[in-house]
């Protein structure tokens, strides 16, 4: 009884490790055919054509092949893009694959893991200063947790220049906006060397806590919805 059970257990650690290869390969797959069709979409756009599904499927299946097409994994079958949730309009290009991966046992019969798959990719299209509305609609930079919108890479709320200072020093030291500094939640500990950054008001006992980094994304102001200016770069 022992063996069928650590036999069974030992397959499952498998399969998950297998399922895990077939998302890596469909990734590599999905990410090379969005900038790839980021790139035709200026060609498109010069000959006045639409980009179509079908130029993107052979794309897909091209670079997952070149990746070692791992998606023929226990009957998982053909791995093909989603006709009706990818997309081509817009700035953007948006590309979904849902595929299932059969279960190697089934104790309750056949059971299948169904995967979904996503990638969006900003459409290359060019510069022109005659474009209507290129002004106003200019690029500024955000992060995934902040609330308000940067002109420039530049800006001092994006910029952490971390300093190191000694613990007993950080209960007198204030942040460029003259609040406290407090405990990090994460990785803040009481006694030895912490981290600190201008605008920030926490100290951080490790230079990888996620507090000391920044994930910055580039969007046109237009698509800045609930975001403010930044007082520091980009106004009031």
């Amino acid at each position: 009884m022992i063996f069928p059970l650590f036999a069974g257990l030992l397959v499952t650690i498998l399969f998950f490790f297998r399922v895990l290869m077939v998302q890596q390969t469909v990734e590599e797959a999905l990410q090379y055919t969005g900038r790839k069709m980021a790139v035709l979409a200026w060609e498109s756009e010069e000959k006045g054509t639409l980009l179509s599904l079908a130029e993107a499927e052979a794309i897909f299946h091209g670079a997952k092949k070149d990746a070692g097409d791992a998606s023929v994994y226990q009957g998982c079958g053909t791995v093909s893009l989603d006709a009706v949730r990818s997309s081509f309009t817009g700035n953007y290009i948006q590309l979904y694959t849902t595929y299932e991966i059969p279960l190697p046992i089934g104790f309750f019969g056949k059971q299948e893991i169904r995967i979904v798959q996503s990638v969006k990719t900003r459409k290359w299209t060019g510069y022109s200063k005659d474009d209507a509305g290129m002004e106003q609609d200019r690029f500024v930079y955000v992060t995934p947790h902040g609330h308000a919108y940067h002109a420039t890479m530049d800006c001092a709320y994006l910029d952490l220049s971390i300093q190191s200072v000694s613990y007993s020093m950080v209960g007198s030291l204030r942040n460029a906006d003259g609040a406290r500094y407090t405990r990090c939640a994460s990785c803040g500990m009481e006694g030895g060397t912490v981290y600190i950054t201008s605008y920030g008001n926490r100290y951080h006992s490790s230079l990888t806590c996620g507090g000391l980094k920044r994930m910055v994304y580039l969007i046109r102001l237009s698509e800045a919805q609930g975001y403010h200016a930044c007082q520091k770069c980009a106004g009031s």
